[in-house]
């Protein structure tokens, strides 16, 4: 699946794995469980935060690269900001896979102490999530915010 994202300005094309509708409903499915059992609200979609994650992911596979900022200094808030999404309360996760399983990045969060409490940050209240193939990886992101 090709999937085009605005990325730096510029529309960036990328291809997604097989499924990825599914497995970026997994990726929410799997966080809104995860906050509900620690009695936390689920999270609603958002259609500015999907933008974000999108395109991240996409600039993240279409450069090899795998850090929160990009290589000409894109930051999270910079790409939040770029996809109309003015933010009370924000916070980012990546991960990097071999495969586009949703337990693949769930697992590599969950044991992660700065990413669990990004899932579980109370402040939040919408999420977007962005998954990416290139070079047989797997880039996911997700944003997560508040108005």
């Amino acid at each position: 699946m090709l999937v085009l994202a605005l990325a730096s300005g510029a529309a960036v094309a990328c291809d997604a794995p097989d499924g990825a509708a599914g497995i970026r409903q997994g990726i929410v499915g799997w966080i809104n469980e995860s906050r509900r059992a620690n009695g936390l609200p689920s999270l609603k979609v958002s259609d500015a935060l999907q933008r974000s994650a999108t395109a991240h992911a996409c600039d993240m596979a279409a450069k090899g690269y795998f850090s929160h900022t990009g290589p000409g200094g894109s930051t999270f808030t910079r790409r939040l900001k770029k996809a109309g999404y003015k933010f009370s309360a924000a916070n980012e996760n990546i991960a990097q896979t071999q495969s586009a399983s949703v337990d693949s990045p769930a697992g590599l969060w969950r044991n992660s102490s700065g990413h669990w409490a990004n899932v579980l940050d109370p402040k939040v209240r919408e999420v977007g999530v962005g998954v990416a193939v290139a070079g047989g990886k797997v880039y996911w992101v997700t944003n997560s915010g508040s108005r």
